[in-house]
């Protein structure tokens, strides 16, 4: 069965809520008509620049869809419980899943 997306209009026009866990799991199946942008730029946006320019993964200077749902898959895939991305503003330690090479390098990385 498809995942059903729930819509609330801003701006002027539909956007897709990304409120539930399972909204973020299924993030690569969101047809790219449905994003409210297909790319943005690093520079310029009341938004982290570090951060975009980390999501930026071929410095061209703009963030588009694929980079996003990368970012967003390995997010997923480094935790044990998926879940916990959305309960607050801070990520336990003991939420990063070390059972495979990449998590044990980011929880390394943490402490």
């Amino acid at each position: 069965m498809a995942h059903q997306w729930r819509f609330f209009r801003s701006g002027g026009f539909d956007q897709v809520n990304l409120d539930k866990i399972e909204d973020w799991q299924q993030l690569d199946q969101l047809d790219p008509k449905l994003w409210a942008a297909l790319s943005c730029p690093v520079r310029g946006l009341e938004f982290d620049s570090r951060t975009l320019r980390y999501l930026d993964t071929d410095q061209d200077g703009r963030v588009r869809i694929d980079e996003v749902k990368a970012a967003v898959r390995w997010a997923l895939q480094m935790l044990k419980t998926p879940a916990v991305l959305l309960s607050g503003d801070q990520l336990p330690l003991n939420a990063i899943d070390d059972s495979h090479d990449a998590g044990k390098t980011l929880l390394a990385s943490a402490r």
